[in-house]
């Protein structure tokens, strides 16, 4: 697979979560810019729980990278993640754009 196919494949994923999860994407963006406010930063860390809570289908965790696509937000660091399942992974954390 060429890095043009994967980042093609991961748009089209993106673009239909913008679709098929606007409801849980607005609620996750919303907690991101309430986290920002607050702390001034914000990772996938301090949004899992959401996705995690959300009632009826299991919603993709892939959701959270979506939350952040766009000009809103721009990385300045790194971290772990806290998932178990991703045996401490660095993930970007965001702060919002100017």
């Amino acid at each position: 697979m060429t890095v043009q196919l994967g980042l093609a494949l991961r748009d089209a994923a993106l673009d239909a979560f913008e679709s098929t999860d606007a409801d849980t994407l607005a609620a996750l963006r919303e907690e991101a810019r309430r986290v920002c406010a607050r702390t001034g930063r914000v990772s996938a860390n301090d949004l899992r729980h959401l996705v995690e809570l959300v009632e009826g289908q299991p919603h993709s965790r892939n959701l959270i990278g979506a939350t952040f696509r766009g000009h809103e937000w721009r990385v300045v660091d790194w971290t772990r993640s806290n998932e178990p399942a991703a045996h401490g992974r660095r993930i970007l954390v965001y702060e919002r754009a100017a």
